[in-house]
């Protein structure tokens, strides 16, 4: 499986990504909620030999970080979880902070039972915005392979992965 999976499974991708690149990085972790996925991945990196992983929260609309400062950026289940906007802002900034030449990772989930499921209302973008239940307060954006070009304005798709979970997109900076 490419993308997606359990709380135990989708983390890692991160790390697994960033410790097969062969020449040395700098390897970025925006927003990691909890101090032991921290410790795991830092280990799991260091492991690798990657021994610069600087781990912080930030806001993915403005990272703080200067133009063109990582090789590369990975961005699992972030952007479909804010609305249509907020993710080609997004996208953007994750794009400005990517060296020219580098390779920015993002993973987008489909709708799918439990989406539809939960009570929401579906905005004039598409969004779906969660009311009440176990998601209340959330938001969900359900891109399609149509949208792709309008999120990635800052970028160019260069490998797309299509499942049944979702996207799996490698877009170089343009």
């Amino acid at each position: 499986k490419t993308h997606g999976g359990s709380e135990k499974t989708s983390q890692p991708f991160l790390s697994l990504t960033a410790a097969e690149w062969k020449t040395p990085h700098k390897a970025l972790a925006l927003n990691m909620p909890y101090e032991r996925r921290t410790t795991a991945q830092r280990k799991l990196l260091e492991s690798k030999g990657i021994y610069s992983a600087d781990f912080r929260a930030a806001d993915v609309l403005a990272t703080g970080y200067a133009d063109g400062q990582f090789d590369a950026v990975v961005s699992r289940d972030v952007i479909d979880h804010m609305p249509l906007r907020d993710g080609i802002a997004a996208v953007r900034e994750l794009c400005r902070i990517t060296k020219d030449g580098g390779t920015v990772v993002l993973t987008l989930d489909r709708t799918d039972e439990e989406y539809e499921r939960e009570p929401h209302t579906v905005n004039g973008d598409g969004d779906y915005l969660f009311s009440d239940g176990k998601w209340k307060g959330m938001v969900f954006h359900p891109y399609s392979e149509e949208q792709i070009p309008l999120l990635v304005q800052g970028g160019v798709v260069k490998r797309l992965e299509v499942d049944s979970e979702g996207f799996l997109l490698f877009l170089s900076k343009a």
